[in-house]
């Protein structure tokens, strides 16, 4: 990737709000916001590595 010349980790406070049936993306969806929700863990970091 050009322009990004820094590690980029993925921060694990923010996980929860990316997997199923987790109160933070209820609370997203009830606000009518969008959730970007990956099926597991596992999927969600060979996301991230990328």
């Amino acid at each position: 990737m050009s322009g990004i010349n820094y590690l980029i980790e993925l921060d694990k406070k923010h996980l929860a709000k990316h997997l199923p049936n987790t109160p933070q993306v209820k609370r997203l969806l009830s606000k009518g916001l969008s959730a970007h929700i990956f099926k597991d863990i596992e999927t969600l970091e060979n996301v991230a590595q990328f």
